[in-house]
């Protein structure tokens, strides 16, 4: 690589550790798609001889190594004018040409391998892309803070905003997690969620292995499921009780590994965030690319005096957390000064409210209340074991709350400049957005709607739709001529 100051005007390649992480990446992207193969393989690793088998994983690692070393050899980069080139491509040889103007942020991450090499991994964000335009595997920390401060420093004069060119001077912190509010925040999380996703894992990677287990194994698992049939309740009770502790403590550790020391800074144009104990890495959001506002809440959050927060950022994909900045945690004060940032002077009370109708919770309980109950209560009729009769009253019951609740819950506003909904049972979701991001209104019918005069109000922005359910025909037609007069009306760039 070039030695010069100037070595980012000709052809340029990453730091020669970077086919490290890309021999990571591309045996990790094998393995995240071939796991299941992996699953059974391991099973019948006995049919198998070990020279085959370590022949086989010699003749992949070989495979991979020389793509990986190719992917570096033919991976350039450098800066021409106001334009970054990138040239790419083992099989096939691409281009990308970004012009500056088109960059919205640079990231920097340094994980715990990068910090072993001392190397940094960057990220460039461009306007329109669904994730990061593209990446660096590694880059020397020299190099890397130098191009992080040129292409700032281009993109300044090339749309004339010097203030970016300050933005280390001027970035000023708004939040900081400590220690105890990452364990407070692991505490809140969703631990049934994350249980039933382990539970699924664990079903679905059953499904993949059953019809390849040895005779051996299977014997044993039909002892096990025996004794298990014979203790089912308790088993049950204690398997569910240790399911909701391994789920609180993963939680628990996920939450303090990524989020540790989380920092949220405000910049001249934007926000930055940098989080993680042994993978350190930074997010930065523009703040015109800030579509939609975010937060939540769950009763153990509003004991603690905390919400979960996100920036929604443009992009063409729906909702997402790989567009999205996210804060597990901040208190009301903070959530008011980030919301006071964000809109500047415009007023947050509302001054039409949306009536969402009766008729959402009757719909949703006959479906998912009374149709469960009555298959229920037949199968009890059918066999006479009353465990189904218990079951299927208590859903009943329990669906009723659940979806009256639903409804009580939802809650829909708008002013002159902002729009905002709230719903949620166990944890209340708020979205909030201004008037001029919004680039589109639908107005949809269900046959059940139109016979009661209902519609539901779709509001669509560059990172996904808002919805705001059973509002009446008449209201959701003065919404949507309001808003398109709005959007007609307003010159101010959604972006």
């Amino acid at each position: 690589m070039k030695k010069s100051d100037d070595w980012y005007l000709s052809p340029t390649r990453q730091s020669v550790f970077a086919i490290l992480f890309i021999i990571f990446r591309v045996a990790n992207g094998l393995i995240r798609g071939f796991w299941p193969l992996l699953v059974i393989f391991l099973f019948q690793s006995d049919r198998y001889e070990k020279s085959t088998i370590m022949l086989g994983a010699a003749a992949v690692g070989i495979i991979i190594v020389i793509f990986s070393i190719l992917h570096y050899l033919r991976f350039f980069f450098y800066l021409d004018g106001n334009q970054l080139h990138v040239e790419k491509g083992v099989v096939r040889k691409t281009r990308l040409d970004i012009p500056m103007d088109r960059i919205q942020s640079i990231a920097l991450e340094q994980p715990l391998l990068h910090r072993v090499f001392n190397v940094l991994k960057v990220k460039i964000d461009t306007a329109g892309s669904a994730g990061e335009e593209f990446s660096f595997s590694a880059l020397s920390v020299e190099r890397a803070e130098m191009l992080k401060h040129i292409l700032q420093q281009k993109k300044a004069s090339k749309t004339k905003n010097t203030a970016s060119l300050q933005e280390a001077k001027t970035d000023k912190l708004v939040l900081q997690l400590s220690l105890r509010d990452l364990v407070k925040i692991g505490v809140s999380q969703n631990h049934i969620r994350t249980a039933g996703i382990m539970v699924f894992f664990v079903l679905g990677l059953g499904d993949h292995v059953q019809d390849f287990l040895t005779d051996q194994v299977s014997e044993r698992l039909e002892f096990l499921n025996g004794i298990f049939l014979k203790n089912a309740i308790l088993l049950g009770i204690a398997f569910g009780i240790a399911l909701i502790a391994v789920a609180f403590i993963g939680t628990l550790i996920r939450t303090v590994t990524r989020y540790y020391d989380l920092k949220l800074w405000r910049r001249s144009d934007g926000y930055r965030v940098n989080s993680g104990l042994f993978n350190r890495h930074e997010q930065v959001v523009a703040q015109n690319k800030v579509q939609m506002l975010q937060w939540s809440s769950n009763p153990i959050k509003k004991v603690f005096g905390i919400v979960a927060f996100r920036f929604f950022q443009a992009s063409s994909s729906v909702l997402t957390s790989a567009k999205a900045i996210t804060i597990p945690g901040c208190d009301y004060q903070q959530l008011e000064q980030i919301q006071q940032q964000y809109l500047g002077s415009i007023p947050m009370e509302p001054t039409y409210n949306f009536t969402i109708s009766r008729k959402l919770f009757v719909r949703r309980w006959f479906f998912l209340g009374w149709v469960p109950f009555v298959i229920l209560l037949a199968l009890f009729i059918l066999s006479w074991q009353f465990i189904y009769f218990f079951v299927a009253v208590f859903w009943l019951i329990g669906s009723h709350w659940y979806q009256d609740r639903y409804h009580r819950t939802w809650h829909g506003w708008l002013n002159q400049r902002i729009l905002q909904t709230s719903s949620g049972v166990v944890e209340n979701t708020t979205r909030m957005l201004q008037h001029f991001k919004i680039q589109g209104l639908n107005i949809r019918q269900t046959p059940y709607q139109r016979r009661h005069d209902l519609a539901t109000l779709h509001f669509y922005t560059a990172s996904g739709p808002v919805e705001v359910p059973y509002v009446s025909l008449e209201q959701a037609i003065q919404a949507k001529n309001y808003f398109n007069y709005q959007v007609e009306s307003s010159t101010r760039p959604w972006m």
